[in-house]
């Protein structure tokens, strides 16, 4: 076989490195300027041909940005969701997780404010809530602890008031079982919810 120098290898990488990055920085402009078709596709391509480089899990991360600013909120918690279940170890892992509970905490219907004709899906509340609790035990001293704090007393207010409204439906009702039940859970579920 032909003989290699050394170093034409790791020249190859040091190339691979900068064209990645130089890719990756293409593509910033383009969402900076919240263009955000162009932004994907760049990323896309950053993802295709530097598979193997940093880049490309930021390119990652970037992608779910993009639906993440175009309110594309269950797409974006998919592409988070795959980016902490493929790269476990990743430094940007926290950053992740903390978008999954934005994105679900800006997802949650404003409506559920008023006042509900019956009961209501409680689903992505409940999952806002599971997730912000995994992030600040997970996470105790974030850079995103003040927000992440802010949204889960939002959340677990809001899901101890939907027991507290269930309650008054049923004591209306004269139901009074399923009232004292609801309060209990209420107490015990949100101990925190300042209600």
């Amino acid at each position: 076989g032909c003989e290699v120098s050394p170093n034409v290898g790791s020249n190859a990488t040091l190339t691979y490195t900068e064209d990645a990055r130089a890719a990756y920085n293409e593509a910033m402009v383009a969402f900076r300027n919240k263009e955000w078709d162009d932004a994907k596709a760049l990323m896309q391509e950053v993802k295709r041909l530097f598979a193997y480089s940093r880049y490309a899990r930021l390119a990652e991360l970037r992608i779910a940005d993009v639906d993440f600013e175009q309110e594309k909120y269950t797409d974006a918690i998919a592409a988070y969701r795959e980016f902490v279940q493929n790269h476990r170890t990743d430094p940007d892992i926290e950053y992740a997780k903390y978008r999954i509970c934005k994105a679900l905490y800006l997802d949650i219907d404003d409506t559920i404010l008023l006042p509900p004709l019956e009961e209501r899906d409680q689903a992505t509340t409940a999952e806002a809530y599971r997730e912000l609790r995994a992030l600040l035990k997970e996470f105790p001293r974030s850079r995103w602890d003040r927000d992440s704090r802010y949204m889960l007393e939002m959340v677990t207010s809001r899901l101890a008031r939907h027991d507290l409204y269930v309650a008054r439906y049923y004591l209306r009702a004269d139901v009074f079982e399923a009232a004292v039940a609801r309060v209990d859970h209420a107490l015990k579920s949100y101990p925190g919810s300042g209600l």
